[in-house]
């Protein structure tokens, strides 16, 4: 009985260790990443209940994992409501998503565009491609493809 205890104590501790922490963030701490990283960073807007955020998701990191050699970090900046922000933590780590992961905690479409990117209007997903290095820049207001993404990083470590 013992031996079955340890067992258990020791995959849900391991569960645990993996588990991901959302911190909450303002669209000043997005432009602040933007402008204070040394290495491409790729960030994407998106929610829990957006099927396209979703679908995207599953090749984001794959992608990106891809450039690792060219420092390329992913960020994922969840927009789900505040009443649903509890619910972002489980669903990254039920997806088993490594990017680091931030909820924003402010729910106006102006302030993102204002501060963060212009071409902002609200619909999600949204990405964000900076390298502060050799100044690109270039943002997308819809679903990539798997292909699609790939050619922006290879422009983004250009």
């Amino acid at each position: 009985m013992k031996k079955i205890f340890l067992v258990v104590a020791i995959i849900a501790s391991s569960h645990l260790v993996n588990a991901q922490e959302i911190k909450k963030v303002k669209a000043a701490d997005i432009v602040k990443m933007m402008d204070t990283t040394n290495h491409p960073i790729v960030i994407n807007l998106w929610a829990t209940w957006c099927g396209p955020c979703v679908n995207e998701l599953k090749y984001f990191e794959k992608v990106v994992d891809k450039f690792k050699d060219n420092n390329v970090e992913l960020v994922l900046i969840s927009l789900d409501y505040p009443e649903d922000y509890t619910k972002v933590a489980p669903f990254v780590n039920k997806k088993g998503y490594k990017a680091t992961v931030y909820w924003l905690d402010e729910q106006e479409t102006s302030v993102i565009q204002t501060l963060v990117d212009r071409s902002f209007e609200g619909a999600i997903p949204f990405s964000i491609f900076s390298n502060k290095a050799t100044k690109y820049r270039a943002a997308h207001s819809a679903q990539l493809t798997e292909s699609g993404l790939k050619k922006e990083i290879e422009k983004l470590i250009k």
